[in-house]
C-alpha cells in the first residue's frame, strides 16, 4: 500500500511548485545614477588655478600614487560627478575621478601613474570639456639627487622639491 503513496506524492509536489510568471518593471533594475559635475578649472580672470605638484619626480623610477600628484582648485557650479585624465607624457600620467556634492571653489588631487622614461620638463595639458589649463613636471635624474632634494618619507621635503620645480600656464 505504500508504493501507492509515493506517485501521488511526486504528482503533489510537481503541482504545488509553479513558476513565478511575474516580473519587476524595468526601471527596478536602473540604479540611480549622480548628475555630471559642471566646474570649471579658471578663476574669474581666466588663468589657471593654482596647482600644487608634490613628490619628486625621477626618470627610470615608478611613481606612487601616494606621493605623486597634483592638486587643482576648481570652481564648481552644478555639483555632480566628474572625471579628468591628461594624456601620458614620457610614460607617465594623472588621472582623478570622484563627486562634487556641493558648489564652490573645492580642490581635486590627480595621482601619477606610470614611469617617467627621460629626464626633462613634461607639460601635462588639462581639460574638462569647459575649459583647460596645464601643469609641468620637471623629472631629474635619480643620480643627481641628494638625500635633501630626494623624497624619503618627509613632505616637506617632497614639497619643497614640487615647488622649486613646477611652473603653470594657460592652454
Amino acid at each position: 500500500m505504500k508504493k501507492h503513496y509515493l506517485p501521488f506524492l511526486f504528482i503533489l509536489l510537481l503541482s504545488a511548485c509553479k513558476k513565478d510568471d511575474t516580473t519587476a518593471p524595468d526601471d527596478s533594475f536602473n540604479p540611480p545614477t549622480t548628475p555630471v559635475a559642471v566646474y570649471t578649472l579658471l578663476d574669474n580672470a581666466g588663468n589657471c588655478l593654482n596647482a600644487n605638484v608634490q613628490g619628486t619626480y625621477a626618470y627610470g623610477t615608478v611613481l606612487s600614487p601616494s606621493v605623486n600628484r597634483v592638486v587643482l582648485q576648481v570652481n564648481v557650479t552644478t555639483a555632480g560627478s566628474y572625471g579628468i585624465t591628461t594624456i601620458t607624457v614620457n610614460g607617465y600620467k594623472f588621472a582623478t575621478s570622484g563627486v562634487f556634492s556641493t558648489t564652490g571653489n573645492q580642490t581635486i588631487t590627480m595621482v601619477a601613474v606610470g614611469t617617467p622614461v627621460n629626464d626633462g620638463a613634461d607639460y601635462f595639458p588639462v581639460s574638462n570639456g569647459t575649459s583647460s589649463c596645464g601643469f609641468t613636471i620637471n623629472v631629474v635624474d635619480v643620480s643627481m639627487l641628494d638625500n635633501d632634494h630626494m623624497y624619503f618619507g618627509n613632505p616637506s621635503n617632497a614639497q619643497a622639491t614640487a615647488d622649486s620645480t613646477t611652473q603653470l600656464f594657460n592652454a
